[in-house]
């Protein structure tokens, strides 16, 4: 079998945004630069339990990092998906042969993933460091406002929450589906813990409370590393 082949610029080390990062941050960086399901259009899929098996990280320590790269503007991340920001400045593939290659590959990415990525490379300049941004790049704050995606009568139930209420949630917070899923287990197992805690309570705005304050702790912590170390994220790689 043809191994594939990958080169790393030594100065990548002295970048004073991988030089902010953590020991784990770094090893997750460069992992999502050059593991092997990387190909020519920098748009791979990648399960997190892949990405855990392969590093060592756990899925919360990925989920953390995923918040902070992607709000960076480092990667963009979407279910299982990986696109790495600005690669085409850095690789550049071109001729036929690679021109068909890059068609197959596209052939294969769901449309509603291509359509992300195409929004979110498009949009303006990201906020200050630290926001979570939403899909029409508003910042998330404490202040509650669901009307639009939440029925009080629907959600009385845990039954009610399904799979495209845990997208929804991911695509409206600009989290992993995982996170999302995360944060239902703990809902659910709060109500376990104690039955009836949950009742007269709405599931799906719970589990965006939920959602959301566990997320802002996430940005807080991040602003306070980043005052830390007087980070300098301006270089994109």
């Amino acid at each position: 079998m043809k191994m594939k082949r990958r080169s790393l610029e030594t100065r990548f080390w002295k970048d004073s945004y991988i030089q902010s990062l953590p020991a784990k941050g770094k090893l997750l960086f460069n992992y999502l630069l050059l593991n092997e399901y990387v190909n020519i259009i920098h748009i791979y899929e990648l399960p997190e339990n892949y990405i855990s098996l392969e590093t060592g990280l756990t899925t919360k320590e990925i989920q953390d990092f995923k918040i902070k790269f992607q709000n960076d503007g480092k990667f963009l991340f979407k279910d299982n998906w990986i696109k790495i920001c600005n690669a085409d400045k850095y690789e550049h593939y071109e001729g036929e042969t690679n021109e068909k290659a890059k068609k197959n590959f596209f052939k294969i990415i769901p449309s509603h993933i291509i359509q992300y990525f195409n929004t979110a490379i498009h949009t303006p300049p990201i906020p200050p460091r630290g926001y979570l941004i939403t899909n029409n790049q508003q910042p998330i704050t404490n202040n509650i406002n669901n009307n639009n995606i939440n029925n009080a009568k629907k959600y009385s139930k845990r039954e009610d929450v399904t799979d495209r209420d845990f997208e929804e949630i991911s695509n409206k917070y600009l989290v992993p589906i995982t996170f999302v899923k995360s944060k239902w287990d703990d809902v659910c197992n709060w109500e376990d813990e104690k039955p009836g805690r949950m009742r007269g309570r709405n599931w799906k705005l719970t589990l965006i409370n939920w959602v959301k304050r566990d997320a802002l702790k996430i940005k807080q912590n991040y602003a306070k590393q980043d005052r830390y170390r007087g980070i300098d994220a301006s270089n994109v790689k």
